[in-house]
């Protein structure tokens, strides 16, 4: 075990993910789902874009304003005429 000598580990490799060209342009972005089954949508939304940062968006949600990061977002293609509506908050409604 003494004359053994160390191997050098790997270097880390730079993966380049692939990131939509349009996605700094767009206004609405799809969120891809972190667990989705087999048959179920891989994207939700389309949510509106607040601000951008380099690494991570932040949108608005049913919930409020949101940051994900960019790698689990989609630019949305929408049409002018088309109105998008948040779906209603689950919930019992607040009393005035």
């Amino acid at each position: 075990m003494k004359t053994l000598i160390p191997t050098m580990t790997r270097p880390a490799q730079n993966q380049s993910l692939y990131i939509p060209a349009d996605l700094n342009e767009s206004k609405y972005v799809w969120v891809r789902k972190q667990n989705a089954k087999s048959l179920e949508r891989p994207y939700y939304g389309p949510f509106k874009v607040i601000s951008r940062n380099r690494k991570f968006f932040t949108i608005e949600t049913q919930h409020g304003k949101d940051t994900v990061n960019i790698d689990r977002l989609k630019p949305a293609v929408i049409e002018k005429h088309v109105t998008i509506q948040l779906p209603r908050k689950r919930g019992r409604p607040r009393k005035n």
